[in-house]
């Protein structure tokens, strides 16, 4: 079975390149023609930089194709398509401190619409669908003076992504 892949950011050709076997190679074309076929297993390195796309295999040969030419990467089962350019967006920025004892603060560049604290050993311990219980926020507190001490995350959910922060309750 095929996957085809459509993405606004390269993050996702690297995340997506080890579902595939190193024997495996990579494919770059332009229009229907394979113009690279490069095995994934001498790649060291694959970057994205302004309108190129860069491969660096661990021989030193060094491989740029850009963006605009290329109509389809494929490696294993993992098809690319629609390619160009990233966009740059405002980068998402959490900031997670204590106000007071016992207290939390979480402050966002974006809405926040869930929060969840776990324990280190993975237990959860809150739970707030921040945007479904009162008007959409880009800060908000919890309140952790009944917890013990000890190391806790905190997963934060923003429209523009999630992200996990660790706190020390002493």
């Amino acid at each position: 079975m095929t996957k085809t892949i459509r993405f606004l950011s390269f993050c996702l050709l690297l995340l997506s390149i080890n579902a595939a076997h190193a024997q495996e190679a990579l494919n770059v074309y332009v229009e229907k023609q394979c113009i690279a076929s490069l095995r994934l297993d001498k790649i060291q390195r694959i970057t994205f930089s302004g309108d190129e796309m860069t491969v660096k295999q661990f021989d030193g040969v060094v491989t740029g194709f850009a963006l605009n030419n290329i109509a389809k990467l494929t490696f294993g089962d993992v098809i690319i398509t629609s390619i160009g350019a990233p966009t740059i967006s405002n980068p998402l920025e959490v900031l997670v401190y204590s106000p007071s004892p016992g207290e939390i603060a979480v402050e966002s560049s974006v809405a926040i619409l869930r929060l969840t604290l776990f324990a280190i050993d993975g237990k959860m311990m809150y739970a707030d669908a921040v945007g479904a219980l009162r008007t959409t926020t880009q800060q908000t507190t919890v309140n952790v003076s009944a917890f013990q001490p000890g190391i806790y995350l905190l997963q934060i959910e923003t429209q523009q992504g999630t992200v996990v922060k660790k706190f020390i309750k002493k």
